[in-house]
């Protein structure tokens, strides 16, 4: 949400990628969430084939939005993943 509101905060006119320039497998994503809840027994990986013809990761191109607008990332991955899970489970009353 930051990125977002330094972008609207900013004079900059043009198209801005927001994203955090680095690149993450849908699998990294799983495996983090399913460490964080300790339920890695629940997660199956390659049932299904990968899609031909895909790649396996997109990577926002930043520089812009690090450059022009100056902003960063102040959180890594993991950090935001587990923040977000605790959300989540506080909204479930877990």
């Amino acid at each position: 949400a930051s990125a977002i509101q330094s972008v609207f905060e900013s004079t900059y006119q043009g198209a801005i990628n927001i994203g955090s320039g680095e690149g993450l497998a849908i699998r990294e994503v799983v495996s983090g969430v399913a460490d964080f809840l300790d339920a890695f027994e629940l997660v199956k990986f390659d049932r299904v084939p990968d899609p031909v013809n895909q790649p396996s990761e997109i990577v926002a191109l930043t520089e812009i939005l690090n450059s022009e607008i100056g902003w960063k990332p102040n959180m890594s991955f993991n950090e935001r993943l587990g923040e977000t899970c605790e959300w989540y489970l506080k909204q479930l009353g877990v």
